[in-house]
């Protein structure tokens, strides 16, 4: 799986995707019935154990608004061992973010 993600994204200078990919879940619900509680949080970690399967470094940058209903996060990954090039794209992302 990683030769072949690594493969198919050699021409690529990231992947970028939602740190996280649903709306937090209602608390008292998550305590009152232990599946809910775990299928919140196998949702809720979809997205970021994506980076750690395929052995790459990854980053969440928030990227709400002020005031918003809930937090969101962006996650940018890069490659293997790129940690560095990862940083300075990560940067980059969250200048353009603080400007919006």
């Amino acid at each position: 799986l990683q030769t072949a993600m690594s493969e198919l994204t050699a021409n690529v200078d990231a992947i970028v995707l939602p740190s996280v990919p649903v709306a937090p879940p209602d608390v008292a619900k998550c305590e009152s019935d232990p599946n809910a509680m775990a299928t919140a949080a196998r949702m809720s970690s979809r997205n970021t154990r994506l980076s750690n399967v395929l052995n790459v470094p990854a980053i969440s940058l928030p990227c709400h608004k002020v005031g918003a209903e809930f937090p969101a996060g962006l996650t940018v990954m890069g490659r293997t061992r790129g940690d560095g090039a990862l940083l300075a794209r990560a940067t980059a992302i969250e200048r353009v973010l603080l400007a919006l």
